[in-house]
């Protein structure tokens, strides 16, 4: 599982957004919230979406993501 950050640029930007992918398998609760305290703190000057990203490409299925949050 991973919890991840992507910068929400405008439709019409040229800009690659920021993203940050974190691997939280085996990471406790009280890990996980500080990796996403984080995360909004790094991306606390722009508009962003956290999200959770359950991936099961290697056991042939499809992903889940569950957002966290957006700004």
């Amino acid at each position: 599982m991973y919890l991840e950050a992507q910068e929400q640029l405008p439709e019409d930007s040229t800009e690659e957004p920021d993203f940050i992918r974190v691997d939280v398998t085996d990471k406790s609760e009280a890990e996980r919230k500080d990796i996403l305290s984080a995360l909004r703190e790094q991306f606390a000057d722009t508009s962003y979406v956290i999200r959770y990203h359950l991936c099961r490409h290697d056991e042939g299925g499809a992903c889940e993501i569950k957002v966290v949050e957006a700004s």
